[in-house]
């Protein structure tokens, strides 16, 4: 079973190799008690992350009356659950209640103009983001770029991304999801949901990708929105990076950096206890990723 990556993830904890208990958890709907495929699942203070399939199975190892973490579940269009380890045991079922999606409700900006917001020439890009360096490593849930709307109530009708497709000759074959969000008035990151439908992707051979978006009517409510990518860490996208000597594991796909820099960082990222944080990794230099959007205003 693909769900047996994070049992053997979490047996790399010191203290769980002599446990034998496993503890099995359903990730299900509040309402309706089906589970939840490809939730998100995350231990911050372990620094894991794995997303469940399609039968929303999660199982982990060990005495969990004994565990100091915390166990974090997302999924789109449901309120994150947040739990202490030593609170779920003897538990086999957890449920996410999804929370109301309320459509934008403003004037659509209708001046028949479109434009290519960070706009890139895709052979000019050789820096990636989405595996771990020697001096960092990479983990986070999302990653996300921020962009400016010439107007309020523009409609963003494509994307197109670069990410790293071969290595070697290995052809990089990925499953991921888009996310959009509003900005958060408080603090400036990413904030509500601008899209409820899940858009999911595959892709292949080819690194550049373009997403045409236009069915989803994704209105931008203000001036400054952002496109996510979201990692599926699954089982099929599971790897190693090339030409490093430590083997860690890495999940695809590598998303490219423009070899650029402006006077702002757009970059930003999702960590393991759900709290967006600048990517600030290639700082003060790349402050945007390879990743442009298509609006009509």
């Amino acid at each position: 079973m693909k769900y047996l990556y994070f049992i053997i993830l979490l047996f790399n904890i010191p203290g769980l190799k002599a446990q034998t208990v496993t503890n099995n958890f359903r990730i299900v709907d509040a309402d309706t008690k089906r589970p939840i495929p490809y939730a998100s699942v995350s231990l911050p203070r372990a620094s894991l992350a794995m997303n469940t399939e399609a039968d929303g199975l999660l199982s982990i190892p060990g005495d969990l009356s004994k565990m100091n973490d915390v166990l974090v579940i997302t999924a789109q269009n449901y309120t994150p659950s947040v739990s202490p380890l030593n609170k779920l045991s003897g538990m086999d079922t957890i449920q996410l209640k999804k929370y109301p999606y309320r459509p934008v409700n403003i004037p659509v900006s209708s001046t028949g103009k479109d434009s290519v917001l960070n706009k890139f020439t895709w052979q000019d890009v050789t820096y990636f983001a989405g595996v771990h360096s020697q001096h960092a490593r990479f983990e986070y849930l999302q990653i996300a770029q921020q962009f400016d709307s010439p107007a309020p109530g523009a409609k963003l009708s494509q994307i197109f991304f670069r990410r790293f497709a071969t290595w070697g000759t290995y052809t990089e074959r990925t499953r991921f999801r888009l996310r959009f969000y509003d900005i958060d008035p408080v603090y400036g990151t990413p904030g509500k949901d601008l899209c409820h439908e899940i858009i999911e992707e595959t892709n292949k051979d080819d690194p550049r990708l373009t997403v045409n978006l236009q069915k989803y009517n994704i209105i931008i409510p203000g001036k400054k929105f952002f496109v996510a990518i979201e990692w599926l860490r699954t089982f099929e996208n599971a790897g190693y990076a090339p030409n490093r000597a430590e083997r860690n594991l890495v999940y695809k796909p590598t998303i490219g950096i423009l070899p650029y820099k402006t006077d702002k960082l757009n970059i930003w990222v999702l960590n393991y206890a759900h709290q967006w944080k600048p990517f600030t990794y290639f700082s003060p230099y790349y402050t945007d990723l390879a990743l442009s959007a298509t609006v009509k205003w």
